[in-house]
């Protein structure tokens, strides 16, 4: 799959398989796609092994239990009173959603978190 963005040609490896992905629908469930019948495809990776120190324990499982999801590699630790949650993944991933609210509610979180992220449609 080739994506133009900017006049930068990005090129996805075609044998990574698609993940689909269900993230929280908010407003009409019936919103159409951009393109009607097609999904919006969100990719992702991130190089280096990344951080994150959470305080709560059951927010520290829930966010290293949706990086598994995702396909990340992860690693989680507890001490000082928290725990860290780090991640990678060397190769692109992606998901396919359904709406362009999805897509940007999954590539704000996955920005957040320290992800490279590129999006288009198949």
């Amino acid at each position: 799959m080739w994506l133009f963005t900017r006049f930068v040609l990005l090129a996805i490896p075609p044998c990574l398989g698609l993940l689909a992905a269900q993230a929280p629908t908010y407003g009409n469930a019936q919103e159409a796609t951009a393109v009607a019948g097609q999904k919006l495809i969100l990719g992702f990776r991130i190089m280096d092994w990344k951080t994150s120190h959470i305080d709560d324990a059951d927010a520290a499982a829930t966010h290293a239990q949706t990086l598994r999801k995702l396909g990340c590699e992860v690693k989680t630790a507890q001490h000082n009173g928290h725990s860290d949650v780090q991640c990678r993944t060397v190769y692109w991933k992606s998901l396919a959603l359904d709406t362009q609210e999805q897509l940007q509610q999954w590539k704000s979180w996955l920005e957040l978190a320290g992800f490279d992220v590129i999006h288009g449609h198949p």
